[in-house]
């Protein structure tokens, strides 16, 4: 019997209920989020899984270059194999108090030339 896949919610970082039931995963946008929110080199069999994004320390000059290169060097893979075509990556900060949130908005089209968007925030750590 096949595995079922939940799927994740990215905004709310959980997985997505129905009546009761877990939906099923779609499957790209879950691989799209979970590549930027898992820290590089954290999964010890799988070394180049997951992005730098983590170590963006704060609204520095260059930080939005350098957040569309993390993201787009961990869905590389995805890229390659044509699950994601046509990415576009959308930095943005959003001040709450003392923090910075890093906020990314990731666009594209799957492999059926769907329009997909993944949200992405996370709280800098120079902030």
């Amino acid at each position: 019997m096949p595995t079922v896949r939940r799927q994740l919610d990215p905004t709310l970082r959980d997985y997505v209920l129905t009546l009761g039931e877990y939906e099923e995963d779609a499957g790209i946008t879950s691989k799209v989020w979970s590549r930027m929110a898992t820290k590089k080199g954290s999964i010890v069999p799988l070394p180049s899984f997951g992005s730098l994004l983590h170590t963006i320390a704060g609204p520095v000059p260059g930080w939005e270059e350098l957040a569309k290169r993390y993201t787009v060097q961990c869905l590389d893979d995805l890229v390659r194999a044509r699950e994601v075509n046509g990415l576009k990556v959308t930095p943005s900060v959003q001040r709450t108090g003392s923090n910075a949130l890093l906020c990314l908005e990731v666009v594209f089209r799957d492999r059926k030339g769907r329009r997909q968007r993944v949200p992405y925030t996370y709280r800098m750590t120079g902030s």
